[in-house]
């Protein structure tokens, strides 16, 4: 097996832990999207459910506020998918990229290349440290935990009945 580096287990451990937090949210998500596709006119919104992470708050704003069950929920919802685009930028940065360089000032920072472009494909960095991503999954987990939350109150993504069953039930 390969032996990493102090340094670059930190980068590794910090990345794996974002992946595994936003998992979490963009899981809760997609049940949110499913209850929603089955019971509450989603599929007049879109025939298909939308699996891209940049069109499921779209899709969730257009049910919340067309639906009447779910207009009360709607501006936890828009709060709460705000976040969730703000977040899954900084995962995409850190999961779909590569650290390229080291900039001399901060021991900590590196800058996570991409390239993109609407009319060229050129090269785009960000400057991050394992400790911005370590902050980014832990954003991330509270994001799973308001959208676990909404999404029990709203669609009832886990009936009343499963969850009474749960032990430790903060759900009233």
């Amino acid at each position: 097996m390969h032996k990493f580096s102090e340094e670059q287990l930190r980068w590794y451990s910090a990345i794996g832990y974002l992946t595994t937090c936003w998992a979490a949210a963009e899981t809760t998500l997609d049940s949110i999207i499913s209850a929603v596709d089955d019971g509450f006119g989603g599929k007049d919104i879109e025939p298909n459910p939308p699996i891209s992470v940049s069109q499921k708050g779209a899709y969730l704003r257009k049910a919340f506020g067309a639906h009447p069950a779910l207009r009360p929920h709607y501006e936890r919802m828009d709060e709460v998918l705000h976040e969730a685009a703000r977040l899954a930028d900084m995962r995409h940065w850190a999961v779909h990229n590569s650290l390229l360089e080291r900039p001399e000032l901060d021991e900590d920072m590196a800058a996570i290349f991409k390239y993109a472009g609407e009319t060229t494909y050129q090269p785009d960095r960000k400057f991050a440290s394992p400790k911005e991503i370590d902050k980014t999954a832990l954003d991330c987990a509270v994001l799973a935990l308001n959208l676990f939350y909404l999404g029990c109150e709203a669609v009832g993504i886990i009936s009343e009945d499963h969850m009474s069953k749960i032990p430790g039930n903060y759900m009233g």
